[in-house]
């Protein structure tokens, strides 16, 4: 698994995280507030090897728009994880 750098960050409406897999894998990305608290799942389930773009459009898990400021997307394939860290401003 690898991972760009989102892109637009720091945002203002929605963030794209890119991901690479080389194999086929069951897949989260979830994100997190600093304080460690998961906002909102993005996607989790199976993804073909490849490229794939998961959006965030800064709600959390019940539509609610989240606050400006850092927060964390963890992405996990497998065994592997790796974090990005996303700005949002509004």
């Amino acid at each position: 698994i690898s991972a760009n750098p989102a892109h637009p960050n720091p945002f203002a409406e929605i963030t794209t995280v890119p991901i690479e897999l080389g194999e086929a894998s069951t897949v989260e990305v979830a994100i997190y507030d600093v304080q460690g608290r998961k906002i909102r799942t993005l996607r989790a389930g199976h993804l073909t090897i490849g490229h794939h773009a998961v959006i965030w459009d800064g709600r959390d898990e019940g539509g609610e728009q989240a606050s400006s400021g850092a927060y964390v997307a963890v992405i996990r394939a497998g065994k592997a994880e790796l974090t990005r860290t996303l700005v949002m401003i509004r």
